[in-house]
């Protein structure tokens, strides 16, 4: 009878509204496990988190914002240091490397590679600078993780025109990140990467 539709459709939207209740107050472990449980256990759930994934992360993409900011020291010498943004932007390039989106991750690194090139203030030996290392050795290891991606695919079916100027302009800021250490007789921070991508290019 058609008078039974409308709480069947009730029900359902009931279900639907409760569920997102859950989504919404679980912890983001809980829902990290509940996830992880799928993948292994579902097999056909893994292409369609992947490709909810990439939906999701290319349509927020968006430029790099603020990621480093200055903070005075005790003699009120402004110093550079990684914002939160920061480690939001790094956790966004994982993902997409995860996902088989390195073209789209590696602008991202490009564009914080040339605001670290734009930082001044380095107090070398000091906690701050210790600091502001320590955030880009994470960085670097995404380079070198995004490297390993691209040689997947290079096995596969070899880089695009468009992939290839990508990894190049990536080349290009790590070595400028690099001049830049040589000319401030500093650690490079970037060289394991750097390596990686010479060793991708040749």
């Amino acid at each position: 009878m058609t008078t039974d539709a409308p709480p069947a459709a009730a029900k359902t939207s009931h279900v639907n509204m409760m569920v997102d209740t859950v989504v919404a107050n679980l912890p983001a472990e809980g829902l990290r496990s509940i996830i992880r449980s799928q993948l292994a256990t579902t097999p056909a759930f893994t292409s369609f988190f992947i490709d909810s994934a990439q939906r999701y992360l290319c349509d927020t993409n968006k430029a790099v914002g603020k990621v480093f900011e200055y903070k005075h020291d005790s003699a009120g010498t402004p110093r550079p240091v990684a914002t939160a943004e920061y480690g939001n932007v790094l956790r966004r390039i994982r993902a997409m490397v995860g996902s088989g989106l390195v073209s789209n991750a590696l602008p991202r690194i490009n564009e914080i590679l040339e605001k670290t090139l734009a930082l001044e203030g380095w107090d070398h030996g000091s906690e701050w600078e210790e600091e502001l290392i320590d955030s880009l050795s994470e960085l670097e290891g995404d380079v070198v993780q995004s490297v390993t991606a691209i040689q997947k695919v290079l096995v596969a079916r070899g880089l695009t025109e468009a992939e290839r100027e990508l990894v190049l302009g990536l080349a290009e800021a790590l070595k400028k990140c690099k001049t830049l250490a040589d000319e401030k007789e500093a650690e490079d921070l970037f060289e394991r990467g750097l390596e990686s991508v010479e060793s991708l290019l040749s």
